[in-house]
């Protein structure tokens, strides 16, 4: 595929991981086979760096863009403190911030990639039905499950992480594969302070490229 619209339209393709959230039990091997085949066959074309993954460049924006204390998003910050302000954490969009999918059966869901079981709704013989008291109780019972997990977390504040998407995110236990312990935190600042001391010009290449949005 990648060849195609390389040699016919002269593009690069990008290629992003399939969401594995919701394949049904009996087909969960044949997926993960069919996803490895995928990625070494498109890494076998030396496409590995034209795939959507994080470049060193990348990660260290990231770094600095969350633990630096220098990097802000709108003017408003240089003039008033959000110390105080209230945050939701994780990387799960509230219902209806950003978007909907509609399903061609009907539900209403926060995005595409949301598996069908968390339906904000359905649309039904032309009439929209939501539960919007029922989407706060889904929605509060989803953060509490993950509020401990989340609390000895180093890297909640930052995270970006959808709970939808997490293979076990319901019952008394909670899982999710982005959690960063404190060792694991100490690790990561000490690698990327010492890749910055060591080739200083990133810092300041990172700076330059830094878009005021």
């Amino acid at each position: 595929m990648a060849d195609f619209f390389r040699d016919k339209f002269k593009k690069e393709v990008l290629f992003s991981d399939l969401v594995e959230v919701n394949v049904k039990a009996t087909q969960a091997a044949n997926f993960k086979k069919i996803l490895g085949r995928q990625s070494t066959s498109e890494d076998s074309k030396e496409n590995k760096k034209k795939t959507l993954r994080p470049t060193i460049n990348d990660t260290l924006k990231t770094f600095m863009r969350k633990y630096s204390g220098y990097v802000y998003h709108r003017y408003a910050q240089l003039l008033y403190q959000y110390s105080g302000r209230l945050k939701v954490l994780t990387g799960t969009c509230s219902p209806f911030q950003k978007r909907v999918f509609l399903t061609a059966g009907g539900k209403i869901l926060t995005c595409e990639k949301v598996p069908h079981f968390h339906e904000l709704g359905k649309v039904k013989n032309g009439k929209v039905n939501i539960d919007f008291d029922g989407v706060a109780r889904h929605y509060d019972d989803l953060y509490k499950g993950f509020g401990n997990l989340c609390d000895r977390c180093n890297n909640s504040k930052y995270c970006q992480k959808c709970l939808f998407l997490l293979p076990n995110n319901s019952g008394n236990q909670p899982e999710c594969n982005n959690f960063v312990g404190f060792d694991t935190y100490l690790e990561c600042m000490s690698k990327f302070i010492s890749v910055l001391e060591k080739y200083p010009h990133l810092y300041a290449q990172l700076l330059r490229r830094t878009r005021i949005q």
